[in-house]
């Protein structure tokens, strides 16, 4: 997930330059005025440069000097607090926590200190400001929450960290997406682990029925299919418009995913599995060739393969809005 930007803010009255925040993304007049001032060297001002820098030294000078440990430019919610979170700042973000700073403030765009270190992949951010009790679950607007910022970066060991500390790890967004379909959606294999061992839910699905493993399997993210499946995820769980993951797998194709999810026993005889004589001719062969070892779903889930194979194509496109 991309930091806010920062005003670029020139040094002015002897004071020091502070580089932009990266991103130019939530920059409101606000804070473009506010860099067109520069910092004139106030407490608060001294801190917020400070904090972004890194510097724990000067930090902890600012505020023995006065400076609101939350202090914010007029018109900007982005804190020393938020700096250091964004930049990685570990020590900072103690001595700032230390020093008063509202741990769970959101600045413009709603993120918390702990979502942007999540989002950034900064783990020792994260673990401080777990420990010093700053909210796991706080979310944005859309119901983005640090595990779903993790998640969806493939911040495995973030998303260690934040499930051991009580985040809830099914918490949607509006689509419905959870931080395992985000993880699952962009390939993160690592990151579904951790999701599955911290107990999420692996059939929570999207308001289009769409699972973590139906969306990992019409990307054709094999070792997230797999780690899913390890997991025990339905195979045969399919969307609204009744696809399962094999078939959109099959419609990709994914030839080895779907062999995966063939050995997993996946449920391909669903009403809509074929779309071609191709496919339905195989199928009729495969029911009658009586061959021994055959899964229940056999005739359909041959077809799809050797249709795969031989280099048939398959049905037309899969529809998913798979991103998170």
């Amino acid at each position: 997930m991309a930091a806010a930007a920062s005003p670029e803010r020139a040094g002015g009255g002897g004071t020091a330059a502070v580089p932009p925040r990266a991103g130019a993304v939530c920059l409101g007049p606000a804070r473009r005025e506010a860099g067109r001032r520069g910092f004139q060297g106030s407490a608060g001002l001294r801190l917020l440069r400070a904090a972004f820098q890194g510097g724990a030294a000067g930090v902890s000078e600012a505020l023995r000097a006065g400076a609101d440990p939350d202090y914010t430019q007029p018109g900007d919610d982005y804190t020393p607090l938020h700096a250091a979170a964004t930049k990685g700042h570990a020590e900072v973000v103690r001595a700032l926590c230390e020093g008063g700073a509202e741990k769970d403030r959101v600045e413009s765009c709603g993120r918390t200190p702990l979502l942007l270190a999540a989002g950034h992949g900064h783990l020792e951010v994260v673990r401080a400001l777990c420990e010093l009790g700053a909210d796991r679950d706080r979310a944005k607007p859309d119901g983005r929450t640090p595990l779903f910022a993790a998640a969806a970066g493939g911040r495995a060991e973030i998303v260690l960290e934040l499930s051991e500390a009580g985040a809830a790890t099914d918490e949607a967004i509006e689509d419905g997406a959870t931080p395992l379909l985000a993880a699952a959606a962009n390939g993160h294999e690592a990151a579904v682990r951790a999701l599955c061992k911290a107990g999420a839910d692996t059939e929570r699905a999207r308001a289009n029925g769409a699972t973590p493993l139906l969306v990992a399997a019409a990307n054709g993210y094999l070792g997230v299919v797999q780690a899913l499946c390890e997991f025990s995820a339905d195979t045969s769980a399919a969307m609204q418009d009744g696809r399962t993951p094999l078939q959109v797998a099959s419609a990709a194709g994914h030839v080895e995913v779907a062999r995966a999810l063939a050995a997993a026993d996946a449920d391909g005889d669903r009403t809509d599995a074929v779309h071609s004589p191709a496919y339905a001719g195989r199928a009729e062969r495969s029911r009658h060739a009586g061959r021994s070892g055959r899964s229940r779903h056999g005739g359909f889930l041959r077809a799809f393969l050797e249709a795969l194979e031989a280099g048939e194509a398959p049905p037309d496109g899969v529809g998913l809005e798979d991103k998170g």
